[in-house]
């Protein structure tokens, strides 16, 4: 059986295959052949992430109302909140996705390999919504 589109699973499986393509197009913008897709896919995923980073920032906004919202559950901090394995597949593209695109644009600077460094905010937008939506909270007295 599939998870819904709604589902935590999806989310943290999206998360996952969008940091695995953004790290082969890293190694492949590398060569030098795909330096404009590249550009297009790193400015791509730091608009969707901010995106929803606002999105998951209106998710917690709302549920403050019923429940105390902090910033370190928001972003994944809090291991009370979330699940450790859960946390990891949240965490892990993050990490990786910013290491790979420094190191890019640490190995050519000065060329559009620097727009890799914008990606990241994609996985942090995804914990911020995966977070305001399925992370447990204190309830408000």
């Amino acid at each position: 059986m599939q998870p819904h589109a709604g589902s935590p699973e999806t989310l943290l499986a999206v998360n996952e295959r969008v940091g695995t393509v953004f790290v082969v197009a890293t190694l492949i913008a590398l060569t030098g052949r795909i330096d404009v897709l590249y550009t297009a896919l790193s400015v791509l995923l730091f608009f969707v992430g901010g995106g929803i980073f606002l999105l998951g920032f209106w998710n917690a906004v709302q549920r403050s109302k019923a429940e105390i919202v902090n910033l370190p559950v928001l972003l994944g901090f809090d291991s009370g909140a979330i699940a450790p394995t859960k946390r990891w597949r949240l965490w892990a593209p993050l990490l990786i996705t910013t290491v790979v695109s420094i190191a890019g644009a640490t190995f050519r600077p000065f060329t559009q390999q620097a727009f890799g460094i914008l990606a990241p905010l994609f996985g942090l937008g995804v914990i911020a919504l995966w977070t305001s939506r399925f992370a447990r909270f204190e309830r408000r007295m």
